[in-house]
């Protein structure tokens, strides 16, 4: 199964290449990252797997760590496998980052103005940004939620680590590793060519207008400054990454992380992932996962980087693509 996802990787680059000449890939874009992660997280865990036997009180605490360690060249199939869907998960970023930063170039910009409709239409006329910032009106509020939101990178590197080692479940650990793949292919690529937007925070920007947004901007900036002014630990860090995207944006500078896609929100479509995942092995560790994931779909309209209407249709795919895969894979086994 894993040797299948390495190549299905390398053959998804490949089609992509061919179809969309506009696309400059760099398949090593996330080798660096990914090697230091690895490193950094197998030292890590080792250490609190050590500091964890000693405050256990075992009598051997180095005997049996040494025999935690040489776990994986005695299941020898297991470490390759974990290697070759390492190198296909840092194909799979590399990918979906060149296609994310070729977007506007293939597809420019143009269904903004229909979802800020469709979000009007949803919440009654009523802009859902506005609802989060009455609801959560203080600086320090946003500035929590926007920590939330950037340590979603770090949850998903946990969540990937801990189903490619340490889950037995073997349904539905294929079930979680090929869904999180096809969430990065159909929901970060295909989906976001076919429905090729900006977001809430570039929409004056990429369209040349005064959007509706500038009030929400201007909020977002004031919140911003009144904590640094207060020494917080929490800032809007949203407004200065906004900057960012848009600079690498019009400069054409391309890297780790770089591109503007709005619909649909991969913030959203992961954590529902994690969510849907976590529950699936746990209740009650799948709801905290649960409301983590409300947050961040809170956080997304919140800190103007998405339109409701991104996160809904996230949430639509990433279900679609989950019980698709349990459906393939329960039947195969």
């Amino acid at each position: 199964m894993l040797y299948m996802i390495a190549l299905t990787a390398v053959s998804y680059q490949l089609i992509l290449y061919i179809n969309f000449e506009k696309i400059n890939l760099d398949l090593s874009l996330y080798r660096n990252s990914f090697i230091f992660g690895l490193i950094s997280t197998f030292f890590l865990s080792s250490i609190f797997m050590y500091l964890y036997l000693i405050i256990k009180k075992e009598r051997r605490p180095l005997k049996i760590y040494l025999g935690y360690s040489i776990i994986p060249i005695k299941h020898w199939n297991e470490s390759l496998n974990f290697i070759l869907l390492s190198v296909a998960v840092s194909i799979i970023f590399s990918v979906y980052t060149s296609v994310k930063y070729s977007i506007p170039d293939i597809v420019p910009f143009y269904l903004d103005p229909y979802l800020i409709e469709f979000d009007n239409f949803l919440f009654f006329g009523t802009p859902p940004w506005k609802i989060t910032h009455y609801i959560f009106s203080t600086p320090i509020a946003t500035g929590f939620i926007n920590f939330l939101y950037n340590i979603w990178f770090f949850i998903i590197w946990i969540f990937l680590i801990s189903f490619m080692c340490c889950v037995k479940h073997s349904q539905i650990r294929k079930q979680v590793i090929l869904s999180f793949l096809l969430c990065w292919i159909i929901n970060g690529n295909l989906a976001a060519l076919l429905f090729s937007s900006a977001g809430p925070c570039f929409y004056s920007l990429a369209y040349g207008v005064e959007g509706p947004y500038t009030e929400l901007m201007a909020i977002l900036n004031q919140q911003n400054s009144f904590l640094l002014e207060q020494g917080s630990v929490f800032s809007v860090w949203a407004l200065s990454l906004q900057d960012l995207l848009w600079q690498s944006y019009v400069n054409r500078v391309d890297g780790i992380g770089k591109g503007i896609s709005a619909l649909p929100s991969m913030h959203v479509s992961m954590t529902c992932l994690i969510a849907i995942s976590i529950y699936s092995l746990n209740k009650k560790w799948g709801i905290l996962a649960w409301i983590y994931a409300l947050l961040i779909i809170i956080g997304s309209i919140h800190l103007a980087w998405h339109y409701a209407a991104d996160g809904i249709v996230a949430i639509l795919l990433t279900l679609t693509i989950w019980f698709s895969v349990k459906k393939l894979t329960t039947r195969k086994d």
